[in-house]
């Protein structure tokens, strides 16, 4: 039984011109009352396999792919392509849709401001300008002082030591890091100490010791600055500081987590679904019809 089969039809005017038409109605939702989807006596869990679609897990344990809705409703999944494990092939091009573009980092300069679809370009590289090496913003984020571009057009390439400035606002900073692609920079930090493991930080704080941080203009037990003194702690002593000024690869406190890769957990998280177990299929079935009508 496919999903809409069961479900009535109605009279719709779906142009607005007073010409109905009968349609299913699909205006109706139907799940799993919570005290059931608890009993663990009524299914089984299963962890989906790379390009395994709802379709072929029905075929697989139902053993027919009509009857997918039954997976689907019992693990309340309504949008099967955001809630359901990508295939890796798949996963590799939402990535690359979701975050296109190039990444730069403009680590020693506060207060930048750079517009949507304004356009950027190469100010000075060794004192000359480069007016040709240009691209236009997908969007700035201060907090990480992270410029994404795209639309890059040039015979030459940005590179780590330019000046750029925004044509439109005339923000100007130094590039201090680059990520060709914007999925592999990072998303978040955390800590690499095995018993704080996994824990994120906050990344305009001081690296972690004992899971601990200090913010900046905070002072602490923790942090202790280049004089010996606890003075409170800068920009330039972050996690942050270090990750856009290319010096994150020499740090063990703290881990890098991509864009990617919080991705990658958040897909690996779906792969766990609930099976009907067989006996309670006939059952199922019986009561959507009834309760769909």
């Amino acid at each position: 039984m496919a999903f809409f089969d069961k479900f009535p039809v109605t009279l719709y005017d779906i142009k607005k011109d007073g010409n109905q038409k009968l349609v299913v109605d699909i205006l109706r939702r139907i799940v799993f009352r919570e005290e059931l989807r608890e009993e663990a006596s009524l299914f089984y869990d299963y962890i989906i396999k790379d390009g395994e679609t709802p379709e072929v897990v029905a075929h697989k344990f139902l053993g027919d792919t009509n009857l997918h809705w039954i997976i689907l409703l019992l693990n309340e999944i309504v949008d099967p392509y955001f809630q359901w494990p990508l295939s890796d092939a798949s996963f590799e091009k939402f990535t690359d849709d979701k975050y296109p573009g190039k990444a730069f980092y403009l680590g020693n300069d506060e207060n930048l401001y750079f517009a949507k679809d304004e356009e950027v370009y190469v100010s000075s590289r060794d004192g000359t300008k480069h007016a040709t090496i240009r691209g236009l913003v997908k969007y700035y984020d201060p907090t990480y002082r992270k410029l994404v571009l795209y639309n890059i057009v040039s015979p030459l390439t940005f590179a780590v030591g330019d000046i750029i400035t925004g044509k439109t606002n005339s923000s100007v900073g130094t590039i201090t890091r680059l990520v060709d692609l914007h999925s592999q920079a990072v998303h978040h930090f955390e800590d690499a100490n095995t018993d704080y493991l996994y824990n994120p930080l906050d990344p305009l704080a001081t690296p972690p010791v004992t899971g601990l941080q200090v913010a900046i203009g905070s002072t602490g037990s923790t942090f202790v600055n280049s004089e010996g003194g606890l003075s409170g702690a800068t920009f330039g002593n972050t996690i942050l500081y270090s990750y856009v000024n290319s010096l994150d690869a020499s740090t063990i406190t703290h881990s890098v987590v991509t864009n990617q890769e919080y991705e990658r957990r958040l897909n690996e998280t779906k792969r766990i679904v609930k099976i009907l177990r067989d006996d309670y299929v006939p059952t199922v079935m019986d009561e959507f019809e009834r309760i769909v009508k």
